[in-house]
């Protein structure tokens, strides 16, 4: 994770607490009520690598439908007041503000207060940076099992949100669910006795069902049903955790609507890279998706090869074939 994106949180924090005592009430609000992300949109390779950002802010429809006619300029207004914040960031920058209205939900809003104001802002905190996001979703008696796909997975740059972890979630627990349901990037479920009974499970397939996200059942005694009985899903019953997440890599890495974005979190992956270990692997997850492989990803994965040792002095990594794409 780069020094940026780690302080993204309180870099935002802090824009609101000044442009708040200087009485600028919508940056404020926007900038209190908003979902948080950024992601690395563009690299340089002067001066070591510098890298650009866009800082991706999810607002309430009806605070966006108050500067709808005028974002662009909202947009620019805020990434002028960020950026005297990052001064001390020599590699890194944010080079765009993109404001976006949050997708509606079928219940009514929660109440605003200062504690789901830090939820918002922390949010990111439950993925890690740059990766693929995957939300699972699991009875409580099956939380080992999904404790399990969520360390397995971390390998392919897939980042999982194991729901709720008791039967009756508190109120923070529940406001974490309903942040993670909103960012992710796809949704897996284990099928198992008690999953359609559940009173949380059905309810999280329906958010991804509603944001027409991909939903990948693990069938492990039951089949998939209702919304997704369209789907065939992945024998998960009497498979070894690294052999299911297998082929829910594979599913999500040729699935049209994934497939880019988990090629772009192992490109991230390697990138950083901390080990030839950890290089090698993620080279070898790569090959199996050269066809999703952008030209700024080339550049990216060639950059690699010059600006991280622990891929370019790791024995077996050859990413500089991707430049040809």
């Amino acid at each position: 994770m780069s020094l940026l994106t780690e302080n993204i949180e309180d870099i935002v924090r802090t824009l609101a607490h000044i442009l708040r005592e200087r009485d600028h009430e919508l940056p404020v609000d926007i900038l209190r009520n908003a979902n948080i992300d950024i992601r690395e949109t563009s690299y340089d390779n002067w001066n070591g690598g510098t890298y650009g950002y866009t800082l991706d802010l999810q607002i309430p429809v009806d605070l966006y439908a108050e500067i709808q006619d005028n974002v662009e300029a909202v947009e620019k207004n805020l990434l002028s007041k960020l950026k005297p914040l990052l001064r001390s960031y020599e590699n890194e920058y944010v080079e765009n503000v993109i404001i976006a209205p949050k997708l509606m939900r079928s219940s009514s809003e929660v109440e605003k207060t200062t504690e789901e104001d830090s939820l918002h802002i922390e949010q990111i905190r439950f993925w890690k940076s740059g990766y693929f996001r995957l939300f699972l979703s699991h009875t409580s008696k099956h939380k080992v099992e999904a404790s399990n796909i969520q360390k397995a997975m971390a390998k392919y740059a897939i980042s999982v949100f194991v729901a709720h972890e008791d039967i009756e979630p508190t109120k923070e627990w529940q406001n974490e669910i309903e942040l993670a349901l909103s960012s992710m990037d796809a949704l897996a479920t284990l099928l198992t006795e008690g999953f359609a009974e559940s009173k949380w499970c059905d309810q999280e397939v329906g958010v991804a069902i509603g944001r027409k996200i991909l939903v990948v059942p693990i069938r492990m005694g039951i089949d998939p049903y209702g919304f997704i009985g369209k789907y065939q899903g992945v024998a998960g019953a009497n498979k070894t955790t690294e052999d299911l997440c297998a082929n829910i890599f594979e599913i999500l890495g040729t699935h049209d609507t994934t497939k880019t974005r988990v090629t772009a979190a192992l490109v991230t992956k390697l990138c950083g890279a901390e080990s030839f270990a950890e290089s090698k692997a993620t080279v070898g997850y790569l090959n199996g998706l050269k066809e999703n492989v952008t030209p700024k990803m080339a550049e990216k994965l060639n950059a690699a090869t010059k600006n991280n040792s622990q891929v370019y002095n790791s024995f077996g990594v050859v990413v500089t074939c991707f430049s040809c794409i």
